[in-house]
């Protein structure tokens, strides 16, 4: 268990500053601000009653939120509650036509997730999978992006 939070930290971490927003993006606004939960939890969202810390969260100079980011280190049908409910915590992205809700899982499992996303029609704007290269560094590939192509890039 101790592995897997440490690998989904270091994920979340290097998707943060590598992602939200990407080094030579131009077009992300100056208001916005990332904030990682990995490891000490601050900015949560109630779903269904409890209090959620999504992994990424972007909000703006108003403290609303944009953007979101979720690593996780397995897929089931046990996780479409938490999707659901931070997807449509999101406000529709006008500029993109989507809601801002990017899905990280482990390489191989990004089909799967991708089913579960949209066979339970939980809106999202990119389905993205990692995995941790032999010389240690982590690497994140776009599996589908059905919001801005833009974002469908490594």
């Amino acid at each position: 268990m101790d592995n897997d939070r440490a690998l989904h930290d270091r994920v979340t971490r290097h998707v943060a500053n590598t992602r939200f927003p990407f080094p030579d993006q131009t077009d992300w606004p100056e208001t916005y601000r990332t904030i990682v939960n990995a490891g000490n939890p601050s900015y949560g969202i109630e779903i269904d009653g409890e209090m959620v810390f999504p992994d990424i969260v972007i909000v703006d100079d108003t403290n609303a939120l944009r953007e979101m980011g979720e690593i996780e280190t397995s897929v089931s049908p046990g996780q479409l509650v938490k999707w659901a409910g931070m997807s449509k915590s999101l406000p529709f992205n006008e500029q993109d036509r989507c809601y801002s809700f990017f899905i990280y899982v482990p390489e191989g499992l990004q089909e799967q997730a991708t089913t579960l996303l949209e066979t339970n029609e939980i809106p999202y704007a990119g389905v993205r999978s990692y995995r941790v290269e032999s010389a240690g560094s982590v690497r994140v590939v776009p599996f589908k992006t059905p919001g801005a192509a833009k974002d469908h890039r490594e």
